[in-house]
């Protein structure tokens, strides 16, 4: 296990220049296009190593571009603080998902979200958590991580700076790419059961149930349903290759002269002469 941030009077120092890690395959594609990356003003979300990021995507790297005080959410005594001054929602969501009380780590990101908004909204800089215990098992190379892997989230980091791309061997980006697809139509996406929605906020996720993407972004939600489309008959794939063509149904033209078969010739009616 690697060391983490160093920690002060309740939060974590991500320190200037300081390596942020996030996997993410639409920022692949988005560097097709441009050369470096910025992100939007919005909550977003980092590993501390590459090596836990490798399981999110495409792994890239980013520098702090100054330093970031960051809420310790894995530390007992600032929990207590912060969940005391917090609303009801968000008090219930420091609980169940992010081990107030159980120390049990169980990321949903609906909920991680909603809490990150918050602290963003609060005028916090974003929060850091080191390995937590998980109900959840993160799978990766060497094996299975029985924790959740360190986490850090920043409230504001469209400032950060890019660096690098550390997955490079085109086998493997081109697989990360294809299992991408594969959950954006739904083949394998994560669903998560309606009682823990029902436990959150006492009724079916089917009723204006707030949306989100996975913990780093790029996943439907499980409550839309995805709408299917035939693909072309002609042109490239999603990773650039031909299709192969094919022929539609013939279609038969009408002879607008000609007449139709049950068309049938009128008699004609000769004019009775009368006296």
């Amino acid at each position: 296990m690697s060391a983490f941030l160093e920690i002060k009077d309740g939060f974590y120092i991500l320190p200037e220049r300081a390596s942020l890690y996030r996997g993410d395959n639409s920022i692949y594609n988005k560097r097709q296009h441009v050369e470096s990356i910025q992100f939007d003003d919005k909550i977003t979300y980092f590993c501390y190593t590459a090596d836990a990021a490798d399981q999110y995507g495409v792994v890239f790297e980013f520098k702090a571009d100054k330093e970031y005080k960051l809420l310790a959410l894995d530390k007992p005594e600032m929990m207590e603080l912060f969940y005391r001054d917090s609303p009801e929602n968000i008090q219930r969501i420091l609980k169940n998902r992010y081990g107030f009380i159980s120390g049990i780590r169980d990321s949903i990101v609906t909920f991680d979200n909603e809490l990150s908004n918050y602290l963003r909204d609060k005028g916090y800089d974003g929060y850091a958590t080191d390995f937590m215990p998980t109900s959840k098992v993160f799978k990766n190379e060497d094996g299975k991580y029985p924790q959740f892997h360190q986490e850090i989230m920043l409230c504001h980091p469209e400032n950060l700076q890019f660096f690098d791309q550390i997955t490079t061997d085109p086998s493997v980006i081109y697989d990360k790419l294809s299992k991408n697809t594969i959950r954006i139509l739904g083949v394998k996406e994560k669903e998560r059961p309606p009682s823990l929605f029902t436990q959150e906020y006492g009724h079916s996720p089917h009723r204006g149930s707030p949306k989100g993407n996975n913990l780093f972004g790029d996943s439907p939600s499980p409550q839309k349903k995805l709408k299917y489309h035939s693909p072309p008959h002609k042109g490239n794939n999603l990773f650039g290759f031909n299709t192969p063509g094919g022929k539609g149904k013939k279609t038969i033209k009408r002879n607008p002269n000609k007449k139709s078969k049950s068309y049938k010739k009128r008699k004609s009616h000769k004019k009775r002469k009368t006296n």
